[in-house]
Protein backbone atom coordinates (compact mmCIF):
# COMPACT_ATOMS: atom_id res chain seq x y z
CA UNK A 1 0.00 0.00 0.00
CA UNK A 2 1.42 3.30 -1.05
CA UNK A 3 0.36 6.62 0.83
CA UNK A 4 0.31 10.08 -0.30
CA UNK A 5 -0.35 11.51 2.96
CA UNK A 6 -2.83 13.73 2.59
CA UNK A 7 -5.15 12.46 5.34
CA UNK A 8 -2.14 13.04 7.72
CA UNK A 9 -2.27 16.92 9.63
CA UNK A 10 1.20 18.71 10.08
CA UNK A 11 1.46 17.03 13.74
CA UNK A 12 0.32 13.86 12.96
CA UNK A 13 2.79 13.57 9.64
CA UNK A 14 6.08 15.00 12.06
CA UNK A 15 4.70 12.36 14.45
CA UNK A 16 4.90 9.77 11.73
CA UNK A 17 8.09 10.90 10.25
CA UNK A 18 10.26 10.84 14.19
CA UNK A 19 8.85 7.34 13.94
CA UNK A 20 10.18 6.24 10.81
CA UNK A 21 13.54 8.34 10.74
CA UNK A 22 13.97 7.33 13.93
CA UNK A 23 13.49 3.41 13.05
CA UNK A 24 15.74 3.94 9.95
CA UNK A 25 18.70 5.92 11.69
CA UNK A 26 18.60 3.77 15.03
CA UNK A 27 18.35 7.18 16.69
CA UNK A 28 15.99 8.14 19.23
CA UNK A 29 14.84 11.62 18.36
CA UNK A 30 13.64 14.12 20.91
CA UNK A 31 10.29 15.74 20.06
CA UNK A 32 8.51 19.12 21.10
CA UNK A 33 5.69 20.66 21.50
CA UNK A 34 3.54 22.43 18.76
CA UNK A 35 5.03 26.00 18.18
CA UNK A 36 7.73 27.96 16.96
CA UNK A 37 10.56 25.18 16.96
CA UNK A 38 13.77 26.91 15.95
CA UNK A 39 14.18 24.64 12.87
CA UNK A 40 13.87 21.93 15.18
CA UNK A 41 11.08 18.96 14.97
CA UNK A 42 13.32 16.06 16.03
CA UNK A 43 17.03 15.98 17.83
CA UNK A 44 19.98 13.05 18.42
CA UNK A 45 22.71 15.37 20.39
CA UNK A 46 25.32 12.66 21.66
CA UNK A 47 28.62 14.15 22.80
CA UNK A 48 29.59 16.08 19.69
CA UNK A 49 27.50 15.30 17.07
CA UNK A 50 24.13 16.89 16.83
CA UNK A 51 21.42 15.04 14.27
CA UNK A 52 18.43 17.37 12.77
CA UNK A 53 15.33 16.31 12.03
CA UNK A 54 12.78 19.00 10.17
CA UNK A 55 9.47 18.05 8.48
CA UNK A 56 7.79 19.45 6.17
CA UNK A 57 3.99 18.70 5.05
CA UNK A 58 3.55 20.13 2.12
CA UNK A 59 1.39 18.03 0.14
CA UNK A 60 -0.75 19.60 -2.96
CA UNK A 61 1.58 22.62 -2.66
CA UNK A 62 4.00 23.78 -5.20
CA UNK A 63 8.13 23.04 -4.95
CA UNK A 64 8.71 26.89 -4.69
CA UNK A 65 6.77 26.94 -1.46
CA UNK A 66 8.87 23.94 -0.19
CA UNK A 67 12.17 25.95 -1.28
CA UNK A 68 11.00 29.46 0.45
CA UNK A 69 10.12 27.39 3.59
CA UNK A 70 13.82 26.00 3.35
CA UNK A 71 15.52 29.20 3.14
CA UNK A 72 14.14 30.81 6.17
CA UNK A 73 15.28 27.56 7.83
CA UNK A 74 18.39 28.40 6.68
CA UNK A 75 19.28 30.63 9.43
CA UNK A 76 18.57 28.52 12.05
CA UNK A 77 20.39 25.65 9.88
CA UNK A 78 23.74 28.04 10.60
CA UNK A 79 22.76 28.59 14.25
CA UNK A 80 22.40 25.10 14.93
CA UNK A 81 25.34 23.52 12.77
CA UNK A 82 24.34 19.95 13.38
CA UNK A 83 26.73 17.72 11.91
CA UNK A 84 23.61 16.01 10.34
CA UNK A 85 20.33 17.30 9.16
CA UNK A 86 17.59 15.19 8.03
CA UNK A 87 14.86 16.51 6.19
CA UNK A 88 11.16 14.37 5.45
CA UNK A 89 8.62 15.92 3.66
CA UNK A 90 5.31 14.67 1.65
CA UNK A 91 5.89 16.93 -1.26
CA UNK A 92 7.12 14.35 -4.36
CA UNK A 93 10.61 15.10 -5.22
CA UNK A 94 12.46 14.18 -7.82
CA UNK A 95 16.01 14.39 -8.46
CA UNK A 96 16.69 18.11 -9.55
CA UNK A 97 14.47 19.16 -6.77
CA UNK A 98 16.75 16.98 -4.07
CA UNK A 99 20.04 19.08 -5.82
CA UNK A 100 18.21 22.30 -4.79
CA UNK A 101 17.51 21.44 -1.46
CA UNK A 102 20.76 19.74 -0.80
CA UNK A 103 22.21 23.45 -1.54
CA UNK A 104 19.35 25.24 0.28
CA UNK A 105 20.72 23.30 3.29
CA UNK A 106 24.09 23.29 3.48
CA UNK A 107 27.18 21.77 4.96
CA UNK A 108 25.10 20.35 7.02
CA UNK A 109 23.52 18.54 4.04
CA UNK A 110 25.59 15.13 4.16
CA UNK A 111 23.85 12.78 1.40
CA UNK A 112 20.70 13.32 -1.00
CA UNK A 113 19.47 9.56 0.92
CA UNK A 114 18.65 12.66 4.03
CA UNK A 115 16.47 14.30 1.91
CA UNK A 116 13.48 12.13 2.61
CA UNK A 117 10.26 12.20 0.01
CA UNK A 118 7.12 10.03 -0.38
CA UNK A 119 8.58 7.50 -2.21
CA UNK A 120 11.42 7.33 0.63
CA UNK A 121 8.69 7.00 3.44
CA UNK A 122 6.83 4.18 1.69
CA UNK A 123 9.55 2.29 1.32
CA UNK A 124 10.36 2.97 5.31
CA UNK A 125 6.58 2.06 6.27
CA UNK A 126 7.04 -1.39 4.23
CA UNK A 127 10.06 -2.10 6.39
CA UNK A 128 8.48 -0.98 9.68
CA UNK A 129 4.96 -2.36 9.78
CA UNK A 130 4.65 -1.75 12.98
CA UNK A 131 5.33 1.95 12.36
CA UNK A 132 2.26 1.66 10.02
CA UNK A 133 0.26 -0.18 12.39
CA UNK A 134 0.75 2.38 15.13
CA UNK A 135 -0.37 5.77 12.98
CA UNK A 136 -4.21 4.64 12.35
CA UNK A 137 -5.24 7.94 10.91
CA UNK A 138 -2.37 6.90 7.99
CA UNK A 139 -3.86 3.42 7.25
CA UNK A 140 -7.27 3.84 7.96
CA UNK A 141 -8.47 6.70 5.86
CA UNK A 142 -6.81 5.44 2.68
CA UNK A 143 -9.21 4.54 0.15
CA UNK A 144 -8.06 0.85 0.03
CA UNK A 145 -9.09 0.43 3.05
CA UNK A 146 -11.75 2.33 3.54
CA UNK A 147 -13.82 0.95 0.54
CA UNK A 148 -13.02 -2.74 1.84
CA UNK A 149 -14.35 -1.73 5.43
CA UNK A 150 -17.38 -0.31 3.68
CA UNK A 151 -18.15 -3.11 1.45
CA UNK A 152 -17.53 -5.39 4.19
CA UNK A 153 -20.48 -7.76 5.26
CA UNK A 154 -20.06 -7.62 8.41
CA UNK A 155 -22.66 -6.72 11.43
CA UNK A 156 -22.16 -3.42 12.85
CA UNK A 157 -21.03 -2.05 9.76
CA UNK A 158 -23.93 -2.23 7.68
CA UNK A 159 -24.57 1.47 8.19
CA UNK A 160 -21.33 2.73 8.11
CA UNK A 161 -20.41 5.16 4.83
CA UNK A 162 -16.48 5.92 3.92
CA UNK A 163 -17.28 10.00 4.32
CA UNK A 164 -18.30 8.76 7.73
CA UNK A 165 -15.50 6.92 8.96
CA UNK A 166 -13.24 9.29 6.96
CA UNK A 167 -14.35 12.09 9.22
CA UNK A 168 -14.19 10.66 12.52
CA UNK A 169 -10.48 9.30 11.66
CA UNK A 170 -9.45 12.51 10.77
CA UNK A 171 -10.70 14.37 14.01
CA UNK A 172 -10.27 11.51 16.60
CA UNK A 173 -7.04 12.48 18.82
CA UNK A 174 -5.71 9.30 20.11
CA UNK A 175 -5.17 9.09 23.68
CA UNK A 176 -4.10 7.00 26.31
CA UNK A 177 -6.94 5.19 26.57
CA UNK A 178 -7.24 3.90 23.02
CA UNK A 179 -3.84 1.64 23.71
CA UNK A 180 -4.78 0.55 27.07
CA UNK A 181 -8.25 -0.70 25.62
CA UNK A 182 -6.59 -2.24 22.90
CA UNK A 183 -4.16 -3.95 24.57
CA UNK A 184 -7.31 -5.75 26.78
CA UNK A 185 -8.79 -6.35 23.86
CA UNK A 186 -5.70 -7.85 22.56
CA UNK A 187 -5.56 -9.96 25.94
CA UNK A 188 -8.93 -10.86 27.04
CA UNK A 189 -10.14 -10.68 23.12
CA UNK A 190 -13.69 -8.39 25.16
CA UNK A 191 -13.71 -4.87 27.33
CA UNK A 192 -16.15 -2.96 28.58
CA UNK A 193 -16.29 0.70 27.68
CA UNK A 194 -18.17 2.94 30.62
CA UNK A 195 -18.02 6.17 31.94
CA UNK A 196 -20.74 9.20 32.20
CA UNK A 197 -22.24 10.68 29.42
CA UNK A 198 -20.20 12.74 26.62
CA UNK A 199 -16.61 11.35 27.60
CA UNK A 200 -16.14 9.55 24.43
CA UNK A 201 -16.94 5.82 24.97
CA UNK A 202 -18.92 5.56 21.44
CA UNK A 203 -15.81 6.99 19.59
CA UNK A 204 -13.42 4.76 21.34
CA UNK A 205 -15.51 2.03 21.03
CA UNK A 206 -15.80 2.84 16.91
CA UNK A 207 -12.39 3.35 16.63
CA UNK A 208 -11.12 0.19 18.49
CA UNK A 209 -13.45 -1.47 16.10
CA UNK A 210 -12.30 0.13 12.67
CA UNK A 211 -8.38 -0.15 14.14
CA UNK A 212 -9.23 -4.16 14.63
CA UNK A 213 -11.45 -4.28 11.06
CA UNK A 214 -9.13 -2.35 9.29
CA UNK A 215 -6.22 -3.29 10.15
CA UNK A 216 -7.00 -6.76 9.38
CA UNK A 217 -7.92 -5.47 5.88
CA UNK A 218 -4.74 -3.65 5.44
CA UNK A 219 -2.69 -6.55 6.31
CA UNK A 220 -4.74 -8.86 3.61
CA UNK A 221 -4.02 -6.07 1.57
CA UNK A 222 -0.36 -5.60 1.89
CA UNK A 223 0.16 -9.19 1.61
Amino acid sequence: MSYDFSSLSHPDFESLCLDLVGAHTSLRFEAFSPGPDGGIDGRHAKANELTILQVKHYRGSRFSDLTRAMRHERASIEELQPTRYILATSHVLTPDNKAVLAEIIGPSHQSESDILGPAELNRLLRDNRDIEKAHIKLWLSSAVVLDQIVNAALSGFTNATKDEIERKVKVYAQNPSFKEASDLLEKRNVIIVSGPPGVGKTTLAEMLAYNYLGGELAARSCS
